[in-house]
C-alpha cells in the first residue's frame, strides 16, 4: 500500500491533491471574509449595543476560527504547489524566461533565496506603511500595489523570471499578506474584542481600527489574486507587453469593486 501511495505521488498525483486543497481552503477561506464584512458587520450595525455584544461572542470566535485555519490551509497548499511546480529539481524549468541565457536550465537554490527574501521586503514595508496609515485602508492599499509591481519588474530584470513565473509569484505575494493580516492583525484583533465585551469591558478601538483596515486590505486583494489564479492560464495576459499594465488594472479593480461591494452591502436592507 505505502509503495502503491508513493508511484502516485511521483506521478503528480500530490499535486493534485494541493491544487484540491488550495482551492477549498480558497473557497471556505474568501467566503468567510465577503459574508464577515458584506453580512455581519451591515446587520451588527442594525442592532442595539446589548443584541450586538450577543452577537459578537456569537460569531466572532467562529469566525475567527474559519479565518486563521482556511488561511493556513490555503497559503501551505499554495506554498506545496510553488515548490513542486518551479523549485523541484523534479520539475520543468519554468522560471527562467525564453530569452535568457539561463532559458531551459533549473533556478538555483541561492535565487530561490533571493526571491523569497525580496518578498519579504515587499511585505515588511508594506506592513510599516500599514501600520502608519492606521485606519485609513486605501494609501496602504495603494502602496502595496505600488510595490507589488516594483516586486514583479525586478524579478523580471534583475532575475529574468518568465511572465508565468512573475505572475504567480505576485499571486504569492498577495496571498501571503492577506494570510499575515489574518493571522497578526484580524484575528488577535476580533478575538480581544469578544474577550474585552464578555468581561463586559470596552474593546480596544485601535486594534479593532487595524483590524478592520487589514480586512478591507484582504476584500482588495482577493479580486486581483483570483483574476492572477485564473489569468495565469490564459494566453492573453501571459502574452501582454508591458505585463505591469494588465496586472496594475487588476490591483485598482480590486480597489473599486471591493469599495462597490462594501458600499452596495449598506444597502440590503433585513427585516
Amino acid at each position: 500500500m505505502a509503495g502503491c501511495a508513493l508511484a502516485l505521488a511521483t506521478d503528480g498525483f500530490d499535486q493534485l491533491i494541493y491544487r484540491w486543497a488550495h482551492i477549498l481552503g480558497g473557497v471556505a477561506w474568501i467566503g468567510m471574509l465577503y459574508g464577515f464584512l458584506l453580512v455581519h458587520q451591515q446587520a451588527a450595525a442594525a442592532l442595539d449595543s446589548e443584541a450586538r455584544r450577543r452577537m459578537v461572542l456569537q460569531v466572532v470566535p467562529r469566525t475567527v476560527f474559519w479565518f486563521q485555519w482556511a488561511s493556513l490551509l490555503t497559503w501551505a497548499s499554495g506554498a506545496a504547489l510553488l515548490a513542486k511546480l518551479y523549485y523541484s529539481s523534479g520539475a520543468s524549468p519554468l522560471m527562467y524566461a525564453a530569452t535568457s541565457p539561463s532559458s531551459g536550465t533549473h533556478f538555483s537554490w541561492e535565487r530561490i533565496g533571493l526571491v523569497l527574501l525580496s518578498m519579504v521586503g515587499a511585505w515588511l514595508v508594506y506592513e510599516c506603511g500599514a501600520l502608519v496609515a492606521g485606519r485609513h485602508a486605501v494609501p496602504s492599499y495603494l502602496l502595496l500595489c505600488a510595490l507589488a509591481v516594483g516586486y514583479g519588474t525586478l524579478l523580471e530584470r534583475h532575475f529574468e523570471l518568465s511572465q508565468r513565473a512573475i505572475l504567480i509569484h505576485l499571486g504569492t505575494l498577495l496571498g501571503t499578506t492577506m494570510a499575515i493580516n489574518v493571522w497578526l492583525r484580524v484575528a488577535p484583533a476580533l478575538l480581544a474584542q469578544s474577550s474585552a465585551l464578555a468581561r463586559g469591558q470596552t474593546p480596544d478601538a485601535r486594534g479593532l481600527e487595524h483590524a478592520a483596515s487589514r480586512s478591507h486590505h484582504n476584500l482588495y486583494l482577493s479580486i486581483p489574486l483570483l483574476l492572477l489564479m485564473v489569468g495565469v492560464h490564459q494566453e492573453a495576459l501571459l502574452g501582454a507587453r508591458p505585463w505591469q499594465i494588465p496586472v496594475g488594472a487588476m490591483l485598482v479593480l480590486g480597489l473599486l469593486v471591493g469599495w462597490a461591494l462594501q458600499r452596495g452591502s449598506a444597502l440590503v436592507r433585513g427585516t
